[in-house]
């Protein structure tokens, strides 16, 4: 039998073993709805990731810009104090058409490279250590619900996100890796499995009717978002105070 391994002469030291660290940045779009808090809190509880949350602020004719501003930033509060620090940014994405809004996905990949090509580029001019091997990801909520109905958006948005992570050909090519850590999940598992208090936190209905007499907003309980809660015993008539709770 013959071996591979080198055995150093008398008197000369073994050299280190040389150990490359890993290390996991993962980017991840929050909108303060269900399944990107569920899938923030998992990231956080559950990985050593250094994570970077990010929201984006959509105005549009849809009025719900504001109820998830109040959601994500009470949110990130309640995960910074509870869970452990992260990153966190947001961005604003106006747009005035009355009729057809397009679809939040395809914005979000978009500013999702964005996100992570900042990250990445940070690293670069920071010049982190050489013997820490970085892998960047994003991370994104689709449930097991999902596959099936707008599915056929998904793959074009992670398109979107890929051909957009591209830099300059002189630059170092390191596209992010694109995860689904919920995609196993139902939107009633993350529910279930969700601090009671941070879930009271989350907010999804998509068309909130504002009560000027309460100075508040309700959920309308007619939009998609609130049917499909409906259907699996979790909507909530809820109403957020317009002010930060």
């Amino acid at each position: 039998m013959t071996s591979n391994i080198s055995i150093p002469p008398p008197g000369r030291k073994v050299p280190p073993i040389s150990v490359e660290q890993t290390v996991n940045k993962t980017a991840l779009m929050f909108s303060g709805g269900i399944d990107s808090t569920a899938m923030l809190y998992r990231q956080l509880k559950d990985t050593q990731d250094i994570v970077y949350a990010h929201h984006i602020n959509f105005v549009n004719s849809e009025g719900r810009a504001s109820c998830e501003l109040i959601a994500v930033r009470n949110i990130i509060e309640y995960l910074q104090k509870n869970v452990r620090r992260f990153r966190y940014s947001e961005s604003t994405f106006v747009w005035p058409g009355k009729y057809y809004i397009g679809w939040d996905i395809i914005t979000a990949m978009y500013i999702g490279s964005c996100v992570t090509g900042n990250i990445i580029e940070e690293d670069r001019r920071n010049a982190s250590s050489k013997e820490t091997q970085i892998c960047y990801q994003i991370a994104i909520g689709d449930t097991k619900d999902d596959f099936g109905s707008y599915q056929w958006k998904s793959p074009i948005a992670q398109s979107i996100f890929l051909t957009a992570s591209l830099r300059q050909p002189w630059l170092d090519q390191k596209i992010p890796q694109i995860i689904q850590p919920t995609a196993n999940m139902s939107k009633k598992d993350l529910i279930e499995n969700l601090p009671p208090e941070l879930y009271a936190l989350t907010w999804s209905c998509r068309h909130p009717v504002v009560n000027i007499e309460h100075n508040s907003y309700k959920e309308c309980g007619k939009c998609r978002t609130c049917e499909g809660l409906k259907k699996i015993g979790h909507f909530r008539n809820i109403e957020f105070s317009m002010e930060k709770r």
